[in-house]
């Protein structure tokens, strides 16, 4: 059979599956609400034709909180052959509006909101060519300056006769499956799931809040059998892993993204689900490359997030450009088979058809990948290079640490010290009874992990680190934080 778009995959699973499930939310209070196929087919069809009858066929901003409506919205937009800008709602018109005026300008197409307002028009004879419609642009690099626009080309499509993309199958993806989709739909992740499981046919369970006890209740409701989640959702749920073992039991497959997992948060899935069903992907929004690491790969290789898939992946000196050797930090490049994403604003540097988001790592002789941390995130401090993420990532393995995040401030003798911001965990009594974390004890143990240099020197505890709904944290908002707690 050859492959179908997203209208007619919508419509083929509407009428094999009127009644059948495509999507349950669940609010704050474990609230339910469900969307048939049919009623899928048929909300995001009427936005589809509203957008054809309005001749829109460039650029479309949609919101996307988490439900029926936000989820018609963007078929209906992709269904239209219009090119859908998936944002969260929260997103500040300031923030957003240089991304709106790249995206006409490099696209060739006009933005417009969903009721046809227009935002931005392409301007000047150097604007590009008009390609051809459909696909998504999505924002990234929010964590540390202002968000880029990033362009995934091309409409979805279905082929049966291939299913879901290898990479997911390896970790357990199966069509017509439960699927847990956990994060926010703007980011490049849930939204990648999202697209794949309304095209595979899943049931999509899906939290408008991230609450551990809600999103484990109606894990055991529905049983999902495949997920993909960030080290927060799997930190915030690990704690109640085993009071519940019919939330999990289900699971074939977890893959985490998004940054580094605790050694102990790791321990905690694996115990529940087992080695062979958890994987760890190693991916950006721009699309530069991808690796795929299952967990008893890592219990053999602790702390690599695995090898290439259909990734080629090389390690170079910034300073000369020279191709470093296994065992050697540099600059992570990759080189990918997958159809590229186009940054419209800015974009991944390139060395010979290998591209990098300046993360630094390191391969060993099996061609694992190391990551040793972002180059943007390293400062130097009494004259040596520190990483701030190793001491975050250090604090994060601490028992008794919900949320850990590290900035760096100045310092007139070493130029820069380091400042820990700690959410303990609630209700933290220390043990037997005895004082809450303490500076100390926190210093103690980064010590047994950590330089001297990477220690840091300060530790605030704090209620909440206000990390984005891909689980991230943004620098200005850390900052902010310890100004205020001085």
């Amino acid at each position: 059979m050859a492959p179908i778009g997203l209208d007619a995959r919508l419509r083929e699973l509407a009428h094999e599956r009127p009644e059948h499930r495509a999507l349950v939310t669940v609010d704050h209070a474990g609230a339910e609400e469900t969307l048939t196929w049919q009623g899928l087919e048929e909300l995001s069809a009427r936005v589809a034709q509203g957008l054809e009858s309005a001749a829109v066929d460039g650029a479309v901003l949609v919101p996307a909180p988490t439900g029926a409506e936000a989820l018609a919205n963007l078929l209906g937009v992709l269904r239209a052959g219009a090119t859908a800008l998936v944002v969260e709602p929260s997103l500040r018109p300031a923030a957003l509006e240089p991304a709106v005026h790249a995206i006409a300008q490099r696209t060739g197409r006009t933005v417009r909101r969903l009721d046809g307002d227009v935002m931005a028009r392409p301007q000047g004879s150097d604007t590009a060519p008009r390609g051809p419609g459909g696909g998504a642009v999505l924002l990234t690099g929010g964590t540390s300056g202002a968000p880029k626009p990033v362009l995934r080309p091309g409409a979805p499509v279905w082929d049966e006769a291939r299913g879901a993309p290898l990479l997911y199958q390896r970790t357990g993806w199966r069509s017509g499956q439960v699927q847990l989709v956990a994060g926010a739909w703007s980011h490049a992740a849930p939204y990648t799931h999202l697209i794949e499981a309304v095209l595979s046919g899943n049931t999509i369970l899906a939290p408008r809040l991230f609450d551990p006890a809600v999103v484990l209740a109606a894990m055991a409701r529905h049983r999902p059998a495949w997920t993909q989640l960030t080290p927060t959702h799997m930190q915030l749920l690990a704690p109640s892993l085993a009071g519940v073992p019919e939330a999990v039991g289900a699971l074939q497959g977890v893959l985490h993204t998004a940054g580094p997992c605790a050694p102990r948060t790791r321990h905690a899935w694996i115990e529940a689900i087992g080695a062979r069903r958890l994987h760890e992907m190693y991916a950006s929004t721009e699309g530069i490359g991808v690796t795929l690491c299952r967990a008893d790969e890592w219990l053999s290789r602790p702390d690599t997030v695995g090898r290439g898939f259909f990734t080629r992946i090389r390690i170079h000196d910034e300073q000369t450009g020279r191709i470093l050797p296994p065992g050697q930090v540099g600059t992570v490049y990759m080189r990918t088979s997958a159809a590229p994403t186009v940054t419209l604003a800015g974009g991944p540097a390139e060395r010979d058809g290998y591209r990098t988001v300046h993360d630094l790592g390191r391969l060993d002789e099996a061609g694992y990948l190391y990551l040793e941390g972002r180059a943007d995130d390293m400062v130097v401090i009494g004259g040596e290079n520190v990483h701030t993420d190793r001491a975050a990532a250090a604090l994060l393995d601490h028992a008794r640490v919900r949320d850990a995040a590290v900035v760096a401030v100045p310092d007139e003798v070493l130029g820069n010290r380091l400042v820990a911001l700690v959410v303990p965990v609630p209700a933290d009594p220390g043990p037997d009874g005895g004082p809450g974390l303490t500076p100390l004890e926190l210093t103690t143990h980064c010590l047994a992990r950590l330089s001297p240099r990477e220690t840091p020197g300060e530790f605030r505890l704090v209620g909440t680190l206000d990390r984005t709904a891909a689980g991230k944290v943004r620098r200005e908002v850390l900052e902010r934080m310890v100004e205020a707690l001085r």
